[in-house]
């Protein structure tokens, strides 16, 4: 009985809200989409993603970004499989566009771009090598923590100079007892979540 009444109430809730559903799905106007999670953001995204294949003159003409390679993946899935089920209008009037503008996105997935921030930076810094004031040779880190360490290295190796954060260091250091690795741990650490506390001491 309790699983019967909370499907009902969540189809209840569905169809008392579905005007909104459809309104945000337009590809004429802009929305900013607040909702708790398994609220179908997700599906909404989808559909509303799957109405703008229906009217743009290339699929890359359209994009969609995530924070996380999961989200990003899980999008163009559901995107893959609605196009592949073409049940709902939007993906059949997709379909068609495909079809006309000899797209054939079942079979070049990688023209739906549906990415994470990052993928998305490191597209754009590809394109614009000049304009990024990069190298050529500039590659994408998923894990920093060498990076970070070298740095900590760096900064903790100032102690034996006469830089104006030397005695600093040896505040820091003389407060974990000298523990040069403590130290170098609790730094990189500091380091990688640098977001949290940098604002504040600039």
């Amino acid at each position: 009985m309790t699983n019967d009444a909370s499907t009902l109430r969540a189809a209840i809730g569905l169809a008392q809200d579905q005007p909104t559903r459809n309104e945000v799905t337009n590809p004429e106007a802009s929305f900013i989409v607040q909702a708790p999670a398994g609220s179908g953001k997700t599906t909404l995204l989808v559909s509303r993603f799957l109405r703008l294949l229906s009217r743009v003159n290339q699929p890359e003409e359209i994009l969609a970004i995530t924070f996380t390679r999961k989200a990003a993946h899980e999008m163009k899935t559901r995107v893959l499989h609605e196009l592949a089920q073409g049940e709902s209008s939007a993906a059949h009037e997709a379909l068609e566009r495909s079809q006309k503008m000899h797209w054939d996105l079942e079979l070049n997935p990688q023209r739906l771009k549906i990415q994470t921030i990052d993928s998305f930076a490191y597209s754009l810094v590809q394109r614009m090598p000049y304009e990024s004031q990069l190298s050529l040779d500039y590659q994408r880190l998923d894990d920093a923590a060498e990076i970070y360490s070298d740095a900590t290295a760096q900064l903790l190796g100032l102690i034996f100079t006469d830089d104006d954060f030397a005695d600093d260091i040896a505040t820091v250091l003389s407060l974990l007892d000298n523990n040069y690795t403590a130290a170098s741990a609790m730094l990189s650490t500091m380091v990688s979540k640098r977001q949290h506390w940098i604002a504040p001491i600039r």
